[in-house]
């Protein structure tokens, strides 16, 4: 199982299926800018055999470090929806 903020982009679906993730659970919408990759996105994501879903999180169930011990964030690329 994967659990995320973001629904996984186009390469990190298809990385996700390779690795044998079963089920994806995101926080936040995300869809593919290129209109022409769209219908093959969701064919990836169709085949999780446990399916991927959107659930609805409190932001403050979330429990973060306090910000002295945090690392910093990378460009992951991703962008959400919207």
């Amino acid at each position: 199982m994967l659990y995320t903020t973001l629904k996984p982009c186009f390469g990190c679906a298809k990385e996700a299926l390779q690795a044998k993730v079963e089920a994806v659970y995101y926080m936040t919408e995300w869809t593919p800018s290129a209109r022409e990759v769209e219908q093959e996105y969701k064919r990836i994501l169709l085949r999780f055999p446990k399916g991927v879903r959107q659930i609805d999180l409190e932001p403050a169930a979330l429990t973060l470090a306090p910000d002295e011990e945090k690392e910093p964030l990378q460009d992951t690329g991703h962008r959400p929806a919207g």
